[in-house]
């Protein structure tokens, strides 16, 4: 198994630890268990929920960019019209 790296918390390296000790121990149940937790992973929808995230996050560019724009605008109207001195 490959080494953890040296500031990972010392709950995660349990866990690795037990996994390993476990896979060494009972290699055909860590085999089903690992198919298992894969075959489960794969009937999430995560191309739904990324799919979901990506045209959330595209139908909000518009008004974001809208809006520092503006601000920008603002911006740069308040450095036009602010006063200058004339002393020198």
């Amino acid at each position: 198994m490959a080494k953890l790296q040296k500031n990972s918390p010392p709950a995660l390296e349990e866990w690795t630890q037990r996994a390993d000790e476990f896979a060494r121990r009972e290699p055909a149940k860590a085999v089903v268990s690992a198919f298992g937790a894969g075959f489960l992973l794969n009937l999430l929808p995560l191309g739904a929920i990324v799919g979901a995230l990506v045209g959330i996050a595209f139908s909000l560019v518009r008004p974001v960019l809208l809006f520092l724009g503006l601000i920008k605008a603002v911006e740069f109207y308040r450095t036009q019209t602010q006063p200058t001195d004339s002393n020198e």
